[in-house]
């Protein structure tokens, strides 16, 4: 153990030795220091990440991006990577644009270089802490914000994008209420709901129905505030007032007092129209994804969710309207009965469908009872994943289709078996769908036989 320790005490005694000998010397040592090599963590050589960032956050806005290794920035006792420097400039580009430029044209000149943080840190990975949750970003007394798991960015991952700006704005929020403080009587609002370290426990939908639009949002009413801000600028007013209106009664009225508080805070306080900031980040949001839908067979069919689809006049469509007129046309003149509605549904199997027809009696126009026949198509899948229709005298049911509809509905039998189709939703409400022509591609079509789903 003693011969471990003994050689470095003997170079520390020779390194102290030197340099006290050289302190006595006279010489002039300034060059020999100019000479030697600092570079490290914080005192690199510039590169061309270092003169962007120095041109486009620096001078104007006198903000440091720390983007190199520094393990003291962070915490110690984590598992915590840097980021990766391709993603250093992207980063900045969205925050420019989605946070600095917006600020800047609602807030003014004086406004932008005072109040946003001096310093930003760019993390890789993120702070995974004790309880389960995670750490997207800090502000440290309003002079620095650091972010994580920006490894992670990238334009086509924009929820990471989004959830990037969220993080920014509402570590800025924080920033504004530190120099002006929140009225009290927004934390008076849901003063009793608050649990702090403990949020986490609570679902999404439970703190929507007490007044809290995110499950964050109810550890502290500087949270609570925070998190309605970050909210309504990043993710817009449509998708606030969908969370909204999940709420129970009660939790809506409290999110529209705290929504009101926030814009009126903006304006009495810092004299910034808040709807207005909030319109100008929205309009440099790229138009959302469409909605991914789950598949339309899995929620319609016999024994499914939904197991017919009511079609009429009011479901259809431009691109098929002068078809549909001429399928009503043809149809009524059989004994003079008009066509009240149509009802598919899928007999079990998937392999047949059936179409009724529903029609008023005999001379009575469109009005009075209504009463249906039926009619059959064999239903087979094309290599392509569309579906081809073939009319079918006999049901798989054992029941036949009607000889009278047949003979007057040749147009929705040429129709049905001159198209391949798919089935799908009409959106993403989930309440409407049906048939979709397709074209050789396998491309929808805007031709559409879609209506209301039913059980």
């Amino acid at each position: 153990m003693h011969k471990r320790f003994l050689f470095p005490l003997l170079v520390f005694s020779t390194m102290l030795m030197f340099v006290v000998g050289g302190c006595r010397k006279t010489e002039d040592l300034t060059d020999r220091v100019n000479r030697m090599n600092f570079i490290g963590d914080n005192n690199q050589i510039n590169g061309p990440i270092d003169e962007w960032l120095f041109q486009k956050f620096t001078i104007p806005y006198n903000i440091k991006v720390q983007y190199r290794w520094n393990r003291s920035e962070v915490d110690l006792a984590k598992m915590i990577t840097p980021i990766d420097e391709s993603k250093v400039i992207p980063v900045a580009e969205k925050i420019l644009k989605f946070y600095l430029e917006p600020y800047q044209e609602e807030g003014g000149d004086y406004f932008i270089k005072k109040y946003p943080p001096k310093e930003f840190l760019f993390v890789g990975s993120a702070e995974y802490n004790t309880n389960g949750t995670v750490t997207l970003g800090s502000a440290d007394a309003g002079r620095k914000i650091s972010l994580f798991r920006l490894n992670e960015i990238d334009d086509n991952n924009w929820e990471g994008v989004q959830r990037m700006l969220k993080t920014i704005h509402h570590e800025f929020t924080h920033i504004l209420n530190q120099n002006r403080a929140v009225s009290p009587e927004y934390g008076a609002i849901n003063k009793a709901d608050y649990v702090e370290d403990a949020w986490n426990d609570f679902s999404e939908q439970q703190g929507l129905d007490l007044g809290f639009i995110t499950p964050y949002a109810r550890s502290l009413k500087t949270e609570d505030f925070a998190e309605m801000a970050a909210v309504l600028l990043v993710y817009g007013q449509h998708y606030f007032d969908s969370l909204v209106y999940k709420a129970a009664p009660q939790g809506q009225i409290n999110l529209r007092k705290k929504e009101q508080m926030v814009v009126d805070y903006f304006k009495s306080d810092w004299n910034i129209d808040f709807r207005s900031l909030q319109a100008r980040i929205q309009d440099l949001m790229p138009p959302p994804p469409p909605p991914v839908l789950p598949p339309f067979l899995e929620h319609f069919g016999d024994g499914l969710e939904y197991t017919e689809i009511q079609i009429d006049d009011t479901d259809i469509g431009e691109d098929f309207r002068s078809t549909w007129n001429s399928i009503l046309e043809e149809m009524a003149t059989e004994t003079n009965r008009h066509i009240a509605y149509f009802k598919l549904s899928l007999l079990p199997g998937n392999t047949q469908m059936l179409v009724r027809v529903y029609r008023y009696a005999a001379g009575a126009g469109q009005t009075g009872s209504v009463s249906y026949s039926r009619m059959y198509f064999d239903m087979a899948q094309n290599g392509d994943g569309s579906i081809g229709f073939t009319y079918a005298p006999m049901g798989e049911d054992g029941k036949a289709s009607s000889s009278a509809i047949k003979a007057n509905s040749d147009v929705l039998s040429q129709f049905l078996e001159g198209n391949n189709f798919v089935w799908d939703w009409l959106d993403s409400n989930l309440t409407d769908g049906g048939l979709f022509v397709v074209d050789n591609s396998g491309k929808k079509t805007g031709v559409a036989f879609t209506g209301v789903l039913q059980n």
